[in-house]
């Protein structure tokens, strides 16, 4: 089976005694009739036209050169091979431009479900791996003061059996929006298990100023809630983990960080530690 060619050829030809140019490349290069008549007159016109646009390539044969070009015209993608001697001026035009939109197109797709792979499908923000791997990158192009927060929702699971999982979907989303509200201008947010999200800062940041975000987002959590689900006591707990400890890889700042969450609810919850 052939499979279709996703392009447009035309030819050219021009020597001392015979002249030919297909119509098809006046039809791929979108000439108006005013320059089609031009060069239709004027053939050798052309071939400076295309040898302008042309680079020169490496030739085994030395009675011939060989020069490819681009044209871009209207956003379409026109590829020029032109071979001179001494005698004549021949080559031909490939449109090349369906072939070029569907292969972006395909990249583009490909670019879509690589983010979308990375992307939590309920809360929209990254997921565990998409979370992960933006924050090593960061890491590497940084080498500013960065924190890493991995916070757990307190009494979650008591949303989920009392009132169902669409109530704790829609918790989960609140929590979500509030990080993506409170941090997202110098910050990436995801969420890497059922309750656990996550935050990288990854602007500079004091101890001082951390501690005052942390703890008016932990204020902000209570008091939501608090009018939604009086009886739940949601809150979150909060370890945080700061590059200029020592620490500037991810494993190191999620174990770091994982140690100062567990120490917050060793002490009962609803509270943040920073190390």
């Amino acid at each position: 089976m052939i499979a279709a060619i996703d392009s447009r050829i035309a030819v050219f030809y021009c020597s001392k005694e015979n002249k030919y140019v297909s119509d098809k490349l006046f039809e791929i290069l979108g000439f108006d009739q005013e320059k089609l008549t031009y060069y239709l007159q004027n053939a050798d016109k052309l071939i400076s036209f295309f040898e302008a646009e042309s680079a020169e390539t490496t030739h085994d044969n030395s009675e011939c050169i060989h020069k490819i070009g681009i044209i871009d015209i209207d956003e379409r993608y026109i590829i020029i091979h032109l071979f001179k001697t001494d005698d004549e001026d021949f080559g031909f035009i490939v449109d090349k431009t369906a072939q070029v939109n569907k292969n972006v197109g395909a990249i583009s797709e490909i670019a879509k479900l690589k983010r979308n792979s990375q992307i939590d499908g309920l809360t929209g923000v990254l997921n565990r791996s998409g979370f992960e791997k933006t924050v090593e990158r960061s890491l590497k192009l940084r080498q500013n003061k960065s924190v890493l927060c991995i916070m757990d929702m307190d009494n979650f699971k008591l949303v989920n059996d009392t009132l169902g999982h669409p109530a704790g979907d829609s918790v989960l989303k609140k929590i979500a929006d509030m990080l993506n509200d409170t941090f997202s201008l110098s910050a990436f947010v995801g969420r890497i298990g059922g309750d656990e999200f996550a935050v990288f800062i990854y602007e500079e940041m004091t101890y001082d100023k951390l501690s005052e975000s942390l703890e008016a987002f932990e204020n902000k959590v209570k008091a939501d809630f608090a009018k939604e689900y009086p009886d739940k006591k949601l809150s979150v707990s909060i370890g945080a983990a700061m590059t200029d400890s020592g620490i500037n890889d991810y494993a190191s700042l999620y174990k770091s960080a994982d140690a100062a969450l567990y120490k917050v609810k060793e002490k009962g919850k609803g509270s943040y530690a920073i190390v």
